[in-house]
């Protein structure tokens, strides 16, 4: 496969996301608002993924694949480490945001279209709570398998029991067209996917950060866009946001509190 290839894998229902609102279904529909949010504001979630890239610890000229890739947020930062990002992605949809200039597989993530040992590094930023736990387990599987030995796989994602859990099972569910039941991450579960794929279990934490923006009215455009709150005026979304999250307001713009679990390990 060359680094410009766009690959369009066929599958069958058995092989696609089984779960109530899946991740493919959610983002044929909410591919192409969410993608509009990060060109809004492109940094507004900039500590979310320097943690994710904290743990990759990526070097010029690995392949590492962004799964699910979405509309590159991931696989942008890799680029411009001088990393070669493969992005897997679902949703055609969804990665129609992705740079030409990246190796795309259209393809589910329980059935990676990569040979054995092919990259060297794997990571996935909030996407996975989209998952059944048989799906989570055919995705780590899968990720153990296409690593090179002692690659690295590095997750994010949402921790159930949180208020983030309780805005996107919410506000978000009542807000969006798709709607939203995510099946999120209890504590430990990254550590005993990665150790029944096989995986040396190396960390596992969870992190409170921000997403920061300019003011109030980017902070609500950007909360409609990559939610898809398509039923609620901006006033809504700003009562729904601020009523449900840590949100603060200083010098610098406006902050609202995030958190994800973050784990990694080596094959």
């Amino acid at each position: 496969m060359t680094p410009l290839e766009r690959i369009s894998v066929s599958f069958g229902l058995e092989n696609e996301m089984t779960t109530n609102n899946g991740y493919k279904d959610i983002f044929d529909v909410r591919g192409k608002s969410y993608n509009l949010a990060a060109e809004l504001c492109p940094e507004a979630r900039s500590l979310e993924r320097q943690l994710l890239l904290d743990l990759l610890l990526p070097e010029p000229g690995e392949r590492i694949i962004d799964a699910p890739a979405g509309g590159g947020y991931l696989a942008d930062a890799l680029s411009s480490l001088g990393a070669k990002p493969l992005c897997l992605e679902p949703s055609e949809q969804f990665a129609a945001g992705l740079s030409s200039d990246y190796q795309i597989a259209i393809a589910p993530m329980t059935d990676m279209p990569f040979v054995d040992g092919y990259a060297d590094k794997l990571g996935s930023l909030a996407g996975l709570h989209h998952l059944s736990h048989s799906e989570r387990r055919c995705v780590f599987s899968e990720a153990f398998r296409v690593l090179k030995p002692g690659g690295v796989i590095a997750v994010a994602d949402v921790l159930a029991d949180t208020k983030i859990a309780s805005f996107l099972n919410g506000p978000v569910d009542r807000y969006t067209s798709t709607g939203h039941d995510g099946l999120f991450f209890s504590d430990g579960e990254f550590s005993d996917l990665f150790a029944s794929a096989g995986f040396k279990v190396a960390s596992e934490q969870y992190h409170e950060f921000a997403w920061s923006f300019p003011d109030e009215a980017t902070m609500v455009h950007f909360m409609t866009q990559i939610f898809g709150l398509t039923k609620a005026c901006p006033d809504t979304v700003y009562r729904e946001v601020t009523n449900s999250l840590d949100v603060r307001a200083d010098a610098t713009g406006v902050h609202v509190g995030w958190g994800l679990l973050y784990a990694h390990a080596v094959k």
